[in-house]
């Protein structure tokens, strides 16, 4: 297969190369099922997407996009506090031609996954679905 060779020519993977060296996370690994860095277990992932509301669910989602493009997150990352007394951040994110934002619940998890997202430490190549059936059915 041409990745395989081109991970043997050149160390990377061809995706990890044509993402800036980042490695690319898949579900499983998101999940600590396989190899690779793991931010939740598939038990705790379910806990926190249960714990968010629909408006949250979808900010998660958008967030998630976000890093599957590997898009710029703008502006400083402050942790502030919403009605229902939850830690969040808004991110703002940069794409060609607007800005778009997402309100993300911050919990040990999602702190350590938005730091590593900054600092460039992977992208993602899934969706929110894919990661709950994941969660649910792997």
């Amino acid at each position: 297969m041409l990745n395989e060779a081109f991970k043997r020519l050149h160390g990377a993977t061809l995706e990890e190369a044509l993402n800036g060296g980042r490695p690319v996370i898949n579900a499983k690994q998101f999940l600590g099922k396989e190899q690779g860095t793991s931010y939740f277990t598939p038990e705790r992932f379910l806990e926190y997407a249960k714990s968010l509301r629909p408006s949250e669910v979808g900010d998660f989602e958008q967030v998630l996009l976000f890093m599957q493009e590997g898009l710029r997150i703008n502006g400083k990352l402050t942790v502030q506090t919403d009605r229902g007394k939850r830690k969040y951040v808004y991110l703002e994110a940069e794409r060609a031609n607007s800005q778009t934002g997402a309100k993300l619940i911050i919990e040990a998890e999602t702190g350590v996954l938005l730091q590593d997202y900054v600092n460039a430490k992977f992208v993602i190549n899934f969706t929110l679905d894919e990661l709950v059936d994941e969660a649910m059915n792997g």
